[in-house]
């Protein structure tokens, strides 16, 4: 089985976990704009705990985005320093997705029910996914991941047993057009379920070298720049 170091610095929250051989030990914060601080002690406590290093990792596992951009990039950051020292591979794991994943066993929902995960993306618009439960108890992408305004939220997405929306974008719940039969909004991604996503990744090989990790953003870095201007 694998050992696997996942982060998560998409949100407010910030966590660190690692997968041991099927045991999973996790630190998390939800102290706002406090990754840099706390980040590279929670990846330290997580490992001691479990009495291993960097070197002895399978892989790095980090939420990829949409998210946060300065959020993401200090989790990037944090993954090259230690894939480059240790010269590991690593794997990317939608926001999103985590987040789903997490739903499922605080929601105890059963295989084949329909997640859909949102974020509040700022500038009237909101990040959201389409993800079902498989019958392993995972979550698989029912469509891409979206950057769209509320009232284009949920797309085409439909289900006979209804769709549970789960994160902090479901305050603008009014403004979207699918009508869910359960919804969860203090839900945040967590750096345990970004382990467990990556585990059969790591296992079939899909990971890459540091060098051709990215961050998906859905937004382009025109729009910040001039969103940035607006506020000075």
């Amino acid at each position: 089985m694998s050992v696997i170091l996942a982060i998560d610095t998409s949100t407010n929250a910030c966590s660190a976990a690692l997968l041991n051989k099927g045991e999973l030990i996790q630190e998390i914060s939800l102290e706002p704009r406090s990754h840099t601080k706390l980040l590279l002690g929670m990846v330290d406590k997580v490992l001691s705990s479990a009495q291993l290093t960097v070197a002895q990792l399978d892989a790095i596992a980090y939420t990829s985005g949409p998210g946060s951009f300065t959020g993401l990039r200090i989790g990037m950051g944090v993954v090259q320093g230690l894939a480059f020292g240790a010269d590991l591979p690593v794997v990317g794991i939608s926001t999103l997705q985590a987040l789903s994943l997490g739903a499922v066993k605080s929601c105890e929902l059963e295989t084949g029910q329909l997640i859909l995960p949102a974020f509040d993306a700022r500038m009237g618009e909101i990040y959201w996914g389409g993800y079902r439960v498989d019958k392993t108890g995972s979550v698989v992408a029912e469509c891409n991941d979206q950057l769209t305004t509320p009232e284009l939220v949920g797309g085409n997405l439909s289900d006979e047993s209804g769709i549970i929306g789960v994160g902090e974008g479901w305050q603008f719940e009014s403004e979207f057009p699918v009508q869910p039969v359960k919804v969860v909004v203090d839900l945040m991604p967590e750096a345990k379920d970004v382990a467990l996503l990556a585990e059969p990744l790591v296992k079939q090989g899909k990971v890459v070298p540091i060098e051709q990790a990215e961050l998906v953003y859905l937004r382009d870095t025109v729009s910040w720049k001039k969103r940035e201007k607006l506020r000075k």
